[in-house]
């Protein structure tokens, strides 16, 4: 019998539930290719709102509401998971 390899501690973190990272790709996994572009655009949406500084006192497009939009969908996830897999997976825009 062979023994099954040990995952690495990267691979361990982002495949636990309670990492941002993990807790996306969770999500993303169980996404349809259009809900997954639908997500995409709304990530694009909010780097370009957190970048405006006019748009900021919109309430759409923020961590608070993809999180809200996610969890009502079936998806829970918290506004703080969503801002660090964000801040840590997503290209800066400038």
């Amino acid at each position: 019998m062979q023994k099954e390899k040990a995952p690495s501690p990267l691979e361990a973190e982002l495949t636990t539930e309670w990492s941002p990272e993990g807790r996306m790709l969770q999500i993303l996994g169980s996404l349809t290719d259009a809900e997954r572009k639908a997500l995409d655009s709304v990530f694009a949406k909010i780097e370009a709102k957190n970048s405006d500084p006019s748009m900021r006192s919109t309430r759409i497009y923020s961590y608070e509401w993809l999180a809200a939009t996610l969890t009502k969908h079936g998806h829970p996830i918290t506004k703080h998971q969503v801002r660090a897999y964000m801040k840590r997976t997503r290209k800066k825009t400038s």
